[in-house]
């Protein structure tokens, strides 16, 4: 079992080292937390995921509570959410004063146009990673499909995808149990 501290400073190097927001946290957090120190299993860290996702806020913010909470009840909740929000709080902070001063200048212009593609792969291999994860059924592949075509191409709100596919979801699965 994790102490606070080794909880608080892994999820503090988490915080401190990924560029690129939530997403970009989360194949980290699974090789620290499922993999490295198995905290918790795959299947949870997926299950996580999927509430975190599910409910307001960042989802490396609510995935760190929860799976801080799922360790070490409150504290754990508590101490790996400080962890991760402290240090991209502290540069950020930073960072905006610096851009508000420099944010004209050319060389710091040419250093976003580089930062933002590489932001975007790697967001993409967390799709791929997470993607590669989920059982290949049918349901899962249509679902999958049908959120990103109405999120993507006919505008709907994530907010209302997640609604619409959790209800889904619980009637298919019930079906499903009730014809076993």
């Amino acid at each position: 079992m994790s102490t606070l501290r080794e909880m608080f400073f892994i999820f503090f190097r988490i915080g401190a080292l990924t560029l690129g927001g939530g997403y970009v946290m989360i194949p980290i957090m699974e090789d620290e937390i499922v993999h490295k120190r198995k905290w918790i299993t795959e299947k949870d860290f997926i299950n996580i995921l999927a509430i975190a996702q599910s409910f307001p806020g960042a989802i490396a913010i609510n995935t760190s509570i929860y799976v801080g909470y799922k360790i070490r009840k409150h504290r754990g909740a508590l101490t790996a959410c400080l962890g991760l929000i402290l240090p991209p709080f502290l540069i950020i902070s930073s960072a905006a004063a610096l851009i508000l001063s420099y944010g004209e200048h050319p060389v710091v212009k040419q250093i976003f146009m580089g930062v933002r593609p590489a932001v975007a792969g790697l967001i993409a291999a967390a799709v791929v990673r997470l993607s590669s994860k989920l059982e290949h059924s049918a349901f899962n592949i249509v679902m999958g499909l049908a959120a990103f075509g109405a999120i993507s191409i006919l505008g709907f709100h994530p907010i209302s995808i997640i609604l619409v596919s959790g209800c889904l979801g619980y009637v298919t699965m019930r079906k499903m149990a009730g014809d076993q």
